[in-house]
């Protein structure tokens, strides 16, 4: 069994769970974007107001700081002590050793002051009180990948207030891992600062109050006449932003029905409003990671047959001949090669070479979307990808018709095949199996409607 923060055998499967991939629009991939998710459901539970201890450290003060250094002189003095030194009335020594009994520097047995030595040489080589006192914080819990973030309290807890407030519902509830089902809420976060493993933490919180009450972590729920523990998952989708700074960044805009029911409509059904809240998230390290390797998953033999399939209809039931070299690009880009033959059937689909697509790569829930496109393998498959390229430049062209021979020249001189492989009467051809007729007018514009 794995601790509160490690991976568990449920977590393995999850990562081993099948990998289904389909065909879609190539996606918006913006600056620093290194993945796409269209889609993911998310477990996610708020832990709110759970006690916890910080340090709060404050500047000895010169009298604090003599009392210390008396009291590690002395080992144990009073107040007829401190008079006789100082000269000062016995009731200073009272307002001086507070805060040094708060921070258990000091303790009072009658009159008697008794000094604890490390606490006391720990204050004056750092010249500050170190209190411990009780505070409490909230925290968003991913149970799923084990990404814990600490966010505040109260209003300052963020986004999390924001989704409450929004009354944005859980798509579904979810099975947790079993580690976690008999988990206490104080107690697993008392674990997991020990550990270090509480991302946003700041460096004065020391511990989590353990109260006598401590609330379970999550609530049980019979599934199939078996008791087991479950949270709320949230519909979203989001963008994986790389950080040169740190780990990579995401940025997720959870949506879906809010709790606010809205009036009947025409039909009688009731009819519910819907919302979504955007957050940037900078230590879900766990979660990214599992969506940058579903990314990934193109590199694998299984995944990549699969995807030769989907991208195009044109290799469904071929025999590949085993994993053809699909490779990445760029971050969320991947580069199918293609021979003559295959560049011939994509186009009669009709499809254009020189445009992106799209994959959704899918598994347990969650969809990551990549670009790809063909590249030419052969001298064959370069000469239709030339005749595409042309046709791409006459599409932004002023004077189509005008610009026809030297459109199909440079792209064949960009794609290295012999200009005779790319003539005009190939380019107007493909412009009519492309289905742009819009372009194919405008190139016959002279010779249907000769005028000046």
């Amino acid at each position: 069994m794995a601790g509160p923060g490690g991976l568990t055998g449920e977590a393995e499967q999850q990562r081993c769970a099948p990998v289904t991939v389909r065909h879609t629009s190539a996606p918006a991939i913006g600056p620093g974007v290194i993945a796409v998710v269209s889609e993911a459901i998310v477990p996610l539970l708020a832990l709110r107001e759970v006690p916890v201890v910080k340090q709060v450290r404050e500047e000895l003060t010169p009298l604090e700081r003599f009392v210390l250094e008396m009291g590690l002189a002395l080992g144990t003095f009073g107040a007829a002590d401190f008079a006789e030194v100082v000269s000062l009335p016995r009731r200073v020594l009272a307002g001086a050793a507070s805060r040094l009994i708060a921070a258990e520097a000091l303790w009072l047995d009658g009159e008697e002051y008794h000094i604890v030595p490390d606490v006391a040489a720990d204050f004056l080589s750092k010249q500050m009180v170190i209190r411990r006192v009780q505070a409490t914080l909230d925290f968003a819990f991913f149970p799923r990948s084990g990404d814990l973030l600490a966010l505040g309290s109260g209003k300052q807890s963020g986004w999390l207030r924001q989704l409450e407030q929004r009354g944005l519902l859980p798509d579904a509830v979810a099975p947790v891992p079993s580690h976690l089902w008999g988990a206490r809420q104080a107690a697993y976060v008392s674990d997991r600062i020990s550990e270090g493993t509480v991302a946003g933490l700041g460096a004065d919180v020391s511990d989590a109050a353990r109260p006598s009450g401590d609330d379970p972590l999550l609530l049980p729920r019979a599934v199939q006449g078996k008791d087991v523990a479950v949270c709320p998952a949230y519909r979203c989708r989001a963008e994986v932003v790389a950080d040169a700074a740190g780990p990579p960044m995401a940025r997720i805009t959870f949506f879906g029905a809010v709790s606010r029911r809205r009036s009947r409509d025409r039909a009688g059904s009731q009819s519910t409003e819907q919302a979504e809240v955007t957050v940037p998230l900078m230590r879900v390290d766990r979660l990214v990671a599992e969506w940058l390797r579903l990314g990934d998953a193109l590199g694998e033999g299984a995944v990549q047959r699969a995807a030769w399939k989907a991208i195009s209809a044109s290799f469904e039931g071929r025999d590949l001949g085993g994993v053809r070299d699909v490779r990445r690009s760029g971050s969320g880009e991947w580069e199918f090669p293609i021979f003559g033959m295959e560049a011939r059937a994509v186009c009669d689909e009709p499809c254009d070479l020189t445009q992106p697509t799209g994959l959704a790569i899918q598994r347990d829930g969650a969809v990551v979307e990549v670009a790809c496109r063909f590249v030419p393998a052969d001298a064959q498959a370069r000469a239709l990808f030339a005749v595409d390229a042309a046709v791409q430049q006459l599409r932004s062209a002023a004077r189509p018709a005008d610009e026809l021979a030297g459109a199909a020249a440079r792209a064949a001189a960009k794609l290295q095949v012999p200009a005779d492989m790319v003539g005009t009467a190939a380019v107007r051809r493909r412009i009519w199996q492309l289905g742009d007729f819009a372009l194919a007018y405008a190139m016959r514009e002279r010779e249907d409607f000769p005028h000046d």
